[in-house]
Order: structure tokens, then C-alpha cells, then sequence
């Protein structure tokens, strides 16, 4: 999140322009992932889950990305539109966050384990469903919601407002993140370890694994590069709430979801 208080007019322009054309972007990118998914119309059944599960994930991006496109902070909080964005903000970002992380628990236990320990991913998928919701009313209920600087969310003048972001959002994101990096090397590992003791896997087949085993360890390098930006300028703002660092503010606006995956 970017909270942009301290930033010039001219900057907070250029921020929320930014914002708005990769938003914009990223509703084609969740848009074209949906469509692709849904003309799947032959997926045999032990797969069905898994697809289920990128829809959802696609879906949240979706609109995560049109509450980053709605112009909250042009009423600097004054607004229902401003409250809309700021709890949208909080329940998509942390509706994403945790189906990506149901989704590395699904491979997992599709490569990795028996189908019976599908179970675990049922209650993931729970978790995913109620957390944002708790979490959005909270933030409802206590009010804290305003004008943040490039948009609405918690603003950085209320009382326990960095407490609040940590809670809503830079936790579960590094939890998340953390997990992911963890999930992926095990389910990397463990194809390795099943390529040694299948020697009579045709070469054209076992390049085929090598190229999906690059993808899964891209994965987790992706998440932390787009979110490592976020939490270096909150981490800045924490120790000098008086400076900005003007680029970090833009490199964190990486909202190109559904191109990222």
C-alpha cells in the first residue's frame, strides 16, 4: 500500500495516473484469464478444483483492480465512493492474497501427497472466504477508513493506523508470501527426487518437467518482487515519517494482475 501523504501535488498526479492505466490494464489481463478458463470446457475431474480455484483467484484480481481504478481520493475521504474503495481495497487484496496461497497448497497436495489430503485444501479455501470478510468488518465497524494519499484505505492519520495496515494487509501478505517460497521448493524438490527414480522418462518429457519445475520456482520470486516494494516504502514511512523516497511509491503501484499469472 502507498499512503502518498507527504508526496507533492504533481507526484500524487503522476501516482494516481499510474494507478489508474495499470488497473486499467489489469482488468483486461483478469478479464482474458476468466475467458480463457471458461472456454476449458473439457477438465477431467482431479483437475476441476485446481480450476476452480484460479477462477477465484482471477475474479479477486479482477476487482481488486477496479477498486484501485475508482477515484476515492480525489474527495480526500469525504466520499462513499472513498469508504467503498477502502474496504474493497482491504477484502480483494486479502481475498488474492490467501487463494494464492490456496492454490500452492493445492499443488502441493496434488504432487505431493494423496487425494485424501485434499481435506486440507476445503478448509484453506474456508479460511480464504472468511478472513476478508472479518477483516473488512472490523475495519468497517471501527471506522478506519479515509483518505491514504494515491486512494483510500487506512489513513495514515488515525490513531494505530500503521497497527491497522500490518493487521489488514503486511501480515497475511508475508505470511503468504513466506509460505508460497516454502511450498513451491518442496514441490520442486520432490519432482526432482521423482525424476531420479523414473530413469525410463522420455527426454522430450523430462524437458517438459524442467521448464514446469522453472515456472514454480519463478513463482514465488515473482510475489516478492511485487510486494517487497510495499512493504520498503511502509517500512521507510515507519522510520521517517517526515522524508519520501518518490520512486519507491511508484514502484510499489504493480497492479498488472492476471498478467502475472
Amino acid at each position: 500500500m502507498v499512503n502518498g501523504e507527504h508526496l507533492t501535488g504533481n507526484e500524487q498526479d503522476l501516482v494516481q495516473r499510474v494507478t489508474f492505466a495499470t488497473s486499467c490494464l489489469s482488468v483486461v489481463g483478469t478479464l482474458l484469464t476468466i475467458a480463457g478458463f471458461l472456454h476449458q470446457r473439457h477438465v477431467t475431474r482431479e483437475l476441476a478444483l485446481g480450476k476452480k480455484l484460479w477462477l477465484i483467484l482471477s475474479v479477486m484480481d479482477l476487482f481488486m483492480a477496479v477498486a484501485y481504478a475508482l477515484p476515492g481520493a480525489s474527495s480526500e475521504g469525504r466520499s462513499a465512493v472513498c469508504k467503498a474503495q477502502a474496504l474493497m481495497i482491504t477484502f480483494f487484496e486479502g481475498s488474492s492474497l490467501l487463494w494464492t496461497g490456496t492454490i500452492a497448497l493445492y499443488l502441493y497436495m496434488r504432487i505431493c501427497t494423496s487425494r485424501s489430503s485434499m481435506r486440507w485444501c476445503h478448509v484453506a479455501m474456508a479460511v480464504s472466504v472468511t478472513w476478508p470478510i472479518l477483516a473488512t468488518i472490523l475495519q468497517a465497524v471501527y471506522n478506519s477508513v479515509g483518505y491514504a494519499g494515491n486512494w483510500c484505505w487506512v489513513p495514515a492519520t488515525m490513531h494505530g493506523a500503521t497497527l491497522w495496515r500490518l493487521f489488514l494487509i503486511y501480515i497475511p501478505m508475508w505470511s503468504i508470501v513466506l509460505f508460497c517460497t516454502i511450498t513451491y521448493i518442496i514441490i520442486s524438490v520432490h519432482i526432482r527426487r521423482t525424476l531420479k527414480i523414473t530413469p525410463l522418462l522420455e527426454s522430450e518429457a523430462r524437458e517438459r518437467v524442467s521448464r514446469q519445475l522453472r515456472v514454480l520456482l519463478f513463482i514465488p520470486l515473482l510475489l516478492i518482487l511485487l510486494r517487497v516494494w510495499g512493504s520498503a516504502n511502509r517500512i521507510h514511512d515507519i522510520l521517517y515519517p517526515d522524508k519520501h523516497i518518490f520512486w519507491l511509491y511508484v514502484a510499489q503501484v504493480r497492479l498488472l494482475r492476471g498478467f502475472e499469472w
